[in-house]
């Protein structure tokens, strides 16, 4: 199977994409295939070396800025903003 890993922080360049055998669960274990990964802010802060800011976050000692919440409906006027640089934190669309 695929594995990527770094061992240091750093850019996008660190990331090792090597070939390891199939683990064996153990009990109480189940094995995963999957067809697809992705990658979130989490995984990118942890991999620039800024796990401090994932904990403050857990913690509640530092909290998001929520620049606008728009209903679904109005994707497209978001998208456009965060196009024109207009957005200053996170943008929520609302069901």
């Amino acid at each position: 199977m695929k594995l990527i890993q770094f061992r240091e922080p750093g850019p996008p360049g660190v990331l090792q994409c090597l070939d390891v055998p199939i683990p064996e669960p153990k009990a109480g274990e189940v094995l995963i295939r999957a067809h697809a990964i992705g990658v979130g802010i989490p995984d990118t802060l942890i991999r620039a070396g800024m796990r401090a800011v994932i904990d403050m976050l857990a913690a509640g000692k530092l909290h998001p800025r929520i620049h606008a919440v728009l209903p679904l409906d109005e994707a497209r006027r978001a998208h456009e903003m965060l196009e024109r640089g207009e957005v200053l934190g996170k943008l929520l669309l609302r069901p």
